[in-house]
């Protein structure tokens, strides 16, 4: 067997390895902890709702018509649930699903396009194995799959325009894909990967030439086919006057802000450097590199030299919009993705011709040693977010290059959250440890013209991320949903569902709706709620609305609270 043989050989078993990892870090504990408040609970309560209405309605919770809403995830969630039965697993086995075919999606995208096995792996590892990819594969919210959706039509965009024969399904799937990321998220799902093509087919030679590659006409005519089945559902379920009203909700709910505009700021940067550790910190010495090209290989005809330099340029507008733009703050990082892994691996896959210089060293190494210590240091970190404990005295400090409001008031729900006992262990300094020690070998081979080193940096992210999320989603949920989870048990064990009746004041707490049966109305004016129906009444609130609720309630009505949340039980005379 020749060395190629082996060399392809060995890269097809490491990607057989990686991808099956990969099925086993994405599918870790997804059923392990209840829904997250707000929205994947919300999210899944809405689905169970259509589920009984049906999918081409209004989309529905509590009930009531949402306008507006997105439709996809939610008919994603009732197929799961209906040949699963409801639950935390089955709400979020849709993302995890997708999130897996996505690097896939890139991984096989820069295999065909550059025909070099060895990029591939490198670029789908540094694409799936950070924060920002893991978390988004196991939160069962809307944006988890309008962004997969929307980065799987991007790459085949780019993959139409570098392609030299034309290729129309692959221009067709493109679309569907973009019609689908419609219907997860908004017109940002079509706009966004043929705004990449456009631009990618301007600037490289033969602008018209590329243009018929990526054919922009059946890519919106792709995308209405992919909208159009559930628009006529809609229609024939409704009207057209009802169609219309709806779909102008969604083009209004399709790009929202979420940011804080006091927030628009470098310091915005942190989240991106801690969203795609360790990865992050090769991105310099991946840019450097290419800067000093500027822009001359973007119209080269090799695409495997053509594509660094177009994630340069992808990467350095996208990093002035997380800083300038007032947009979703997820909406940068996932645009980010792309043009992050190709810059890294790239940096990677080129290190036997040139080996990490001394000065990206000097800053990498400690740069990895105080966020892998940061990570050690969770749980205290959270102390201190209350204003507690030994490190509570670095929070005025590290307020001048963190994008965070700390520390907490001792009057809002975080602040009690934060304050109940939960158990860490040894994880927090088990996951430090792994990244650091797989970073910094890493860069130590890097230095030296080592190919191995993203086996070693890869490698040490994956175990990292594997104990990560199954230590940090039940610790996660005990802060957050332990209190409502609490609560729902206690309802479920003493209510009587025949005589008896729960509301919620002025909190949403929809993973209580999803978990108890029959919770009634949300209820913001206090003087309705003694006014609720039931033989026994529990009333499910927080510390900050309880006040508001004096004088409603008769005295022996007792509050039992914990972690910010509290439960009322109403006992009324038959």
């Amino acid at each position: 067997m020749t060395t190629d043989k082996k060399e392809q050989l060995k890269l097809t078993l490491l990607s057989t390895v990686f991808f099956a990892a990969l099925a086993v870090l994405f599918g870790l504990g997804l059923g392990s902890v209840g829904l997250f408040d707000v929205l994947e609970a919300r999210t899944a309560q809405m689905s169970i709702e259509m589920l009984k209405a049906g999918p081409l309605g209004y989309v529905l919770f509590n009930g009531q018509n949402v306008m507006g809403e997105f439709p996809l995830m939610h008919i994603l969630q009732m197929g799961a649930f209906h040949y699963f039965e409801p639950s935390a697993f089955s709400a979020r086995l849709p993302v995890a699903v997708l999130g897996f075919l996505f690097v896939f999606v890139l991984y096989n995208s820069m295999y065909i396009l550059t025909t070099d096995k060895r990029f591939a792996l490198i670029t789908a590892s540094v694409g799936a194995l950070n924060v920002a990819m893991v978390v988004l594969a196991k939160i069962a919210v809307p944006d988890s799959l309008f962004w997969f959706l929307t980065l799987c039509s991007t790459l085949m965009t780019m993959g139409s325009v570098f392609d030299l024969n034309k290729n129309y399904i692959r221009v067709m799937i493109a679309g569907f894909l973009a019609g689908g990321a419609f219907l997860a998220g908004g017109y940002g799902g079509i706009i966004l990967p043929l705004g990449v093509g456009l631009v990618l087919a301007f600037v490289r030679h033969q602008p018209a030439h590329n243009l018929q590659q990526l054919s922009p006409i059946t890519f919106l005519l792709a995308a209405f086919l992919a909208i159009f089945p559930w628009a006529i559902g809609f229609v024939k379920a409704h009207s057209p006057d009802a169609f219309l009203t709806y779909f102008e909700a969604m083009l209004v709910n399709s790009w929202h802000t979420t940011i804080d505009p006091s927030l628009l700021h470098p310091k915005q940067l942190i989240y991106y450097v801690l969203a795609f550790f360790p990865w992050s910190l090769f991105v310099i010495p991946a840019l450097t590199r290419h800067l000093r090209h500027g822009t001359r290989y973007l119209t080269s005809n090799l695409i495997r030299q053509a594509l660094p330099a177009v994630a340069m340029v992808w990467f350095v507008f996208g990093m002035v919009g997380l800083v300038f733009v007032e947009v979703q703050l997820s909406t940068i990082f996932y645009l980010m993705l792309i043009p992050t892994a190709i810059l890294v691996a790239d940096l990677f896959d080129k290190m036997p011709e040139k080996p990490l210089q001394s000065w990206h060293v000097l800053y990498i190494a400690p740069l990895c040693l105080v966020i892998a210590a940061g990570v050690m240091l969770a749980p205290q970190w959270l102390h201190a977010a209350r204003g507690d404990g030994a490190l509570a005295e670095l929070i005025p400090h590290l307020s001048h290059i963190m994008p965070w409001h700390l520390p907490l008031g001792s009057e809002t729900t975080g602040y009690a959250m934060l304050g109940q006992s939960v158990e860490w262990g040894m994880y927090p300094v088990l996951v430090g440890a792994l990244v650091l020690v797989g970073t910094l070998v890493g860069v130590f081979i890097m230095r030296h013209g080592g190919r191995e080193a993203a086996l070693f940096v890869g490698g040490g992210a994956l175990m990292a991320l594997m104990i990560g999320s199954w230590a940090a989603m039940p610790r996660a949920h005990e802060y957050k949903q332990q209190p409502l989870h609490w609560i729902s048990k206690k309802i479920i064990k003493d209510q009587n569902i025949k005589t008896d009746h729960t509301i919620v004041y002025g909190v949403a707490a929809p993973s209580v709706r999803f978990e108890v049966p029959g919770v009634g109305s949300y209820i913001q004016n206090p003087s309705l709620v003694v006014r609720a129906p039931g033989r026994r009444l529990f009333v499910i609130t927080d510390k900050s609305h309880l006040e508001s609720l004096e004088g409603h309630l008769p005295a022996s009505a007792k509050p039992e609270c914990l972690g910010g949340y509290c439960l009322i039980e109403l006992f009324r005379m038959k």
